[in-house]
């Protein structure tokens, strides 16, 4: 094993074996190791855990990136919950525009300013403390897909200093056999539409407890857009999903615009209908 030859070669790695019980239960088995050990490691001054990292197996970090990650920390980074930094993709390809480097007082004012940071989901552009990390006692939801969702929203809703720089220290690997990228058959299917319920429930919760009214704003929206990927889902698969399943996602779309539930639901309809409008309104002018 090649996890276990490094960890025996260098005394900074801990191996923690445990069955194959999916990604966000590994990151939660991290999370719980260094929790429970906290006091022990923290007294191991080369070994504190101050910040977390997520990486995952099919990709990589630059041979600097946490040395440049920690001097950052050391200096305009100093004391954030979360740190924020880029990435590349491999093979070459181009990316989305970087941030701007920049010292957020908190996490909703990041969000208010790029409200696309909490739908872009990959928790492995974040070095977050432990400190706070445990403080909240944040963790992944397990056994669904697209688990960053809603950690990063819990993150950086919560967080209260955040710096977002333009250091791109990742490598995202680009696979043709990656998940994303695999087939949908039923089960898969029948996972992603129990995965986006989920995060449908945990976003529902966070809109209806705060009290910022832009926020809410947001939240509202990225709940439209998890219902209509819920629909699109079945749309591009021809899958065949329980009542139960669309009497769960009914909850949800009651904070939708009748308009809205058209769009979902009928989107051939809400197309023909939008263009009809248009026609009415070229014709009144």
């Amino acid at each position: 094993m090649i996890a276990k030859e490094y960890a025996s070669k260098d005394s900074r790695f801990i191996l923690i074996n445990q069955d194959n019980k999916g990604l966000s239960q590994a990151r939660n088995t991290a999370i719980n190791f260094l929790t429970t050990r906290h006091e022990e490691i923290k007294n191991l001054k080369s070994t504190t855990p101050s910040y977390v990292l997520f990486l995952d197996s099919d990709d990589y970090i630059k041979n600097d990136c946490l040395e440049k990650i920690f001097h950052m920390l050391q200096g305009d980074a100093n004391g954030v919950d979360i740190f924020k930094y880029s990435y590349e993709f491999t093979p070459k390809k181009p990316i989305p525009k970087h941030f701007t480097p920049a010292l957020y007082q908190n996490g909703i004012d990041l969000i208010l300013q790029h409200p696309s940071i909490l739908g872009e989901g990959c928790v492995w552009l974040y070095a977050i403390s432990f400190d706070f990390l445990r403080t909240h006692n944040f963790h992944f939801i397990p056994e669904i897909y697209f688990e960053d969702m809603t950690f990063i929203a819990n993150i950086l809703i919560y967080a209260k200093l955040v710096y977002v720089s333009d250091e791109a220290s990742y490598i995202y690997r680009l696979r043709e056999d990656s998940i994303t990228n695999a087939k949908w058959d039923e089960k898969r299917t029948h996972k992603a539409l129990e995965s986006y319920l989920a995060i449908l429930e945990h976003h529902y919760h966070l809109m209806h407890h705060t009290k910022n009214k832009k926020l809410k704003k947001i939240l509202k929206k990225l709940i439209q857009a998890y219902i209509w990927s819920f629909y699109n889902k079945i749309r591009q698969t021809g899958y065949k999903a329980e009542s139960s399943l669309y009497q769960r996602l009914y909850f949800y779309e009651q904070t939708c615009s009748p308009i809205s539930k058209i769009k979902f639901r009928f989107p051939k309809l809400y197309q023909s209908l939008r263009s009809i409008k248009c026609f009415i309104t070229s014709i009144l002018k």
